[in-house]
């Protein structure tokens, strides 16, 4: 069984900080018999999901104009950057690492499709490839912004893997502004909606079992241009 909702918020967050490893994207399931949430814990995990995607939106911003800090040294700034990285990556599955089965593919573990008004086409990243390439972005300044509240789906079972961990899937979606300044005059501005999936893993431990959320794959719905 799952421990009510309203007991493990506390733990959830702290458990944010932690390194896992049960990971949806990262085992094999193998039976599809995962107790059902009621809506109480739907509800409950819902909102701890939308404080993920909200501060992973945040730590974008972070993130972006982090080389723009007046750091002594390079070697600085270089590790701050390393450092608030992995932080990010706590939040994603298998700490944003590739899978064991992905080993050579780069298409494989958790990805960011990233859009441009100037492309037909989403270009995907590896999530740490995205964070890295975002902190080294050309412009001065960087703005990156929540455009609007962020809403998770129903939470839906995908069952059981060998450990005896439940596993369970939704939908988050969020809309982001970005904004790249050069000599503080806005020259790239859009605006996004994106899908980014969110996964609850329950491990089976007395009385009912610790979860924790993790997030996956970003795949990006609509971009439309932004005026700062």
């Amino acid at each position: 069984m799952i421990r009510k909702a309203s007991s493990l918020v506390i733990w959830m967050v702290w458990s944010f900080l932690m390194v896992e490893n049960a990971e949806a994207q990262d085992v094999e399931i193998v039976a599809d018999d995962t107790i059902a949430l009621t809506d109480e814990q739907r509800a409950e995990f819902a909102e701890i999901a939308i404080r993920t995607v909200n501060r992973f939106q945040d730590n974008l911003h972070t993130i972006a104009n982090i080389k723009k800090g007046a750091w002594e040294t390079p070697d600085e700034m270089a590790e701050n950057m390393k450092n608030h990285i992995e932080y990010m990556l706590r939040d994603f599955i298998n700490n944003g690492r590739p899978p064991r089965h992905c080993e050579g593919q780069e298409s494989c573990g958790a990805m960011m499709f990233v859009s441009s008004l100037n492309s037909d086409n989403p270009t995907a990243y590896r999530i740490r490839k995205y964070l890295y390439r975002l902190a080294n972005n050309n412009y001065d300044s960087v703005l990156v912004d929540r455009a609007q509240a962020c809403y998770v789906s129903k939470f839906r079972s995908m069952g059981t893997d060998s450990a005896g961990n439940t596993h369970y899937v939704a939908t988050a979606t969020y809309w982001q502004v970005f904004c790249g300044f050069m000599e503080g005059k806005p020259t790239y501005c859009d605006k996004t909606e994106k899908d980014i999936e969110v996964y609850l893993i329950c491990a089976p431990t007395e009385p009912g079992g610790d979860c924790r959320i993790k997030l996956g794959d970003t795949e990006v719905k609509d971009t439309t241009p932004y005026k700062p």
